[in-house]
């Protein structure tokens, strides 16, 4: 049994942030866009690996198999940008956190994250914006089908909870309209992206854009020096451990509450059960 760190509360700032993170390169009436993945089924009982859709998909594991019980607070599957943010959150708040990753590595996918409303956004020239406006158009977009508390949770926050993602990562450069490039093709900045701010033409476009989009420009792995820069923030923390090439396969329940995690290790010998 592993045990690790000391169990604390978390406060809510670093919820927040946590919370602000998880949608900051969501989608968003021209903030970002992603379209999310139709679920598929798994093809057969004995499909013992995790499906593209994120489904648990092995159902027999034999006790036997199970190598390892790690207990904590929480349990993080997938540390991709909200996987991250949740992992370093929760190790800040003092709780014991596991993240677990299929993968190599964290995923760090595209570069443009919605955020606005702070002293940084403003001075690389995002000028604020309303949440309830943006929200009242994201509603209209997904007819009112979204829960309007969350989004405009999210657009509150996205600001707040951009700058903590990035203030992981040491040496980024935040970049006015009028800021030169920097020399070095590996310097890692944040620049506006205000191009498209206020183009609307009725009866033809789609969506109302807002220019609230913050570009890291820099070097050639996205943002990927910064999610890493967050997974090693959280493991100084003692509070916080990280397994990769660990796909999640199967989750224990009790009464209807999800109670543990299974995870497949590395080259299939055995499983490691974290228990929240």
């Amino acid at each position: 049994m592993k045990d690790f760190g000391k169990k604390g509360t978390l406060s809510r700032r670093s919820f927040l942030a946590a919370l602000g993170l998880a949608g900051a390169s969501a989608a968003g009436a021209g903030l970002a866009g992603c379209a999310p993945k139709q679920p598929t089924e798994a093809a057969g009982d004995d499909q013992t690996a995790l499906a593209d859709t994120g489904t648990l998909v092995e159902t027999d594991i034999p006790e036997d198999k199970i190598i390892e019980t790690v207990d904590c607070d929480v349990c993080v599957v997938g540390l991709g940008v909200a996987g991250v943010g949740a992992l370093r959150s929760a190790a800040e708040g003092g709780l014991k956190v596991v993240g677990v990753e299929k993968g190599s590595k964290p995923s760090a996918r595209s570069n443009m994250f919605a955020a606005f409303g702070t002293e940084k956004t403003r001075s690389i020239g995002i000028e604020d914006i309303s949440p309830t406006e943006v929200a009242n158009e994201l509603m209209t977009q997904m007819s009112h089908r979204a829960d309007y508390r969350i989004t405009t949770k999210w657009l509150k926050n996205c600001g707040e909870a951009f700058e903590w993602y990035t203030s992981a990562y040491d040496g980024l450069l935040w970049l006015g309209m009028e800021d030169e490039l920097p020399q070095d093709p590996s310097q890692l900045f944040v620049c506006a992206d205000t191009l498209t701010s206020g183009i609307y033409r009725f009866g033809i476009d789609h969506e109302r854009l807002f220019a609230g989009c913050c570009c890291i420009s820099g070097g050639d792995e996205t943002h990927t020096p910064i999610l890493e820069a967050n997974v090693d923030a959280a493991v100084a923390t003692g509070n916080a451990q990280v397994q990769f090439y660990s796909p999640a396969v199967k989750l224990e329940t009790a009464d209807g509450q999800i109670t543990a995690v299974i995870c497949r290790n590395d080259e299939g010998e055995g499983y490691t059960r974290y228990r929240v």
